[in-house]
């Protein structure tokens, strides 16, 4: 017994020597219950020890050099009972899912932040607001999706970068104001578009009502309307030649919506679960028509007014009970009765 302990005390003797000639280690532990990387200048945060509870403050600099960045899932695991946290102002990078999945209600960006990271906010379902700084420029795809309780938020002039999905599934979100001054993004009643307002990029989830896509549009974005379920009615300028995959998905509320001759593709899913819509025409511009783009549906009736585009697979797959397709007679691509597995009527316009 005592040479074991003799061997403790000499083994605990030579590691204080360690750690005084050669310093602290690049690997740090138990600093205020955050595990945290050293680069030799700065300090990356990259778990929290003991699950983060309550409120939370990330301390500005561990053994005196600064924490600048939150690494990737640095609070993702063991974090769910976190309600808010404090950044110090030394940051500057917030990493991939770095909060993903905590319970935090608020929480303040530093000024000095410049990038948020794919998912970094991603299923924080009771953050009820946010401030983007002005220094950011670039939020990360899903960066903020199925945020629930988000009612509105500010994109800065400096972002240059939104990524796919950085607000999907924001159920409660009304409104992307985007600052005048932004190169790339803008924003006209809340609606998210690019800079010219040539592509709709995000309608918010809780837009109610109708809403008109400006003229100067050419193409509606994937997943650009999905999930808006207080949605009526959408109004598609001319100039508008594609209506992207899963555009107006799930938009539950959605009764009318009228296809401009100007378009030539409906892709994928591009309708899927509109339970409400009832009735489309499709125009004789309309070449292609993607996979379950109304499958789903309220649809009881659907008329082509042109021939027979290009059909994926299940475009009206589980509709309405007794779901028509109907065509102009002399149109070609169709076939009597039966088409696709539809059932079909053809209308002579001449009479």
């Amino acid at each position: 017994m005592k040479i074991w302990i003799k061997n403790l005390f000499n083994a605990l003797w030579w590691l204080a020597i360690f750690y005084m000639v050669l310093g602290s280690p690049r690997i740090g532990w138990l600093q205020k219950n955050f595990d945290y990387t050293d680069n030799g200048t700065s300090i990356t945060i990259t778990h929290s020890t003991w699950g983060a509870v309550g409120d939370v403050e990330i301390p500005a600099t561990i053994r005196k050099k600064p924490v600048t960045s939150i690494g990737d899932s640095a609070f993702f695991r063991d974090c769910n009972r976190m309600t808010s946290i404090t950044i110090p102002n030394s940051v500057t990078s917030i990493g991939d899912s770095a909060f993903a999945g905590t319970f935090m209600t608020s929480i303040t960006i530093p000024a000095g932040v410049t990038r948020i990271g794919r998912g970094a906010f991603q299923r924080c379902y009771r953050l009820t607001g946010i401030t983007i700084p002005t220094c950011v420029t670039s939020i990360g795809d899903s960066a903020f999706e199925d945020c629930w309780s988000l009612t509105s938020i500010s994109i800065p002039a400096s972002v240059t970068s939104i990524g796919d999905g950085a607000f999907d599934s924001c159920n409660n979100l009304t409104a992307i104001n985007v600052d005048a001054n932004n190169p790339n993004y803008s924003s006209v009643n809340g609606v998210l578009y690019d800079k010219n307002q040539t592509t709709l990029i995000l309608c918010p989830q809780k837009k109610s009502g109708t809403v008109t896509i400006p003229s100067s549009f050419t193409s509606i974005r994937d997943h650009a309307f999905r999930n808006c379920k207080a949605l009526n009615s959408v109004i598609i300028p001319t100039s508008v030649t594609s209506i992207g995959e899963y555009a107006f998905a799930d938009c539950s509320s959605l009764t009318s919506v009228t296809i401009p001759t100007s378009v030539t593709s409906i892709d994928g899913f591009a309708f899927f679960e509109c339970s409400s819509l009832a009735h489309v025409t499709i125009p004789a511009s309309v070449t292609k028509i993607g996979n379950k783009a109304f499958a789903y549906s309220g649809l009881r009736s659907a008329h082509f007014s042109g021939n027979a585009p290009e059909m994926g697979v299940g475009v009206f797959e589980v509709t309405g009970w007794d779901f028509t397709v109907s065509y102009i007679s002399g149109n070609t691509g169709f076939t009597s009765l039966i088409w696709n597995s539809y059932k079909v009527v053809c209308k002579d316009e001449s009479k």
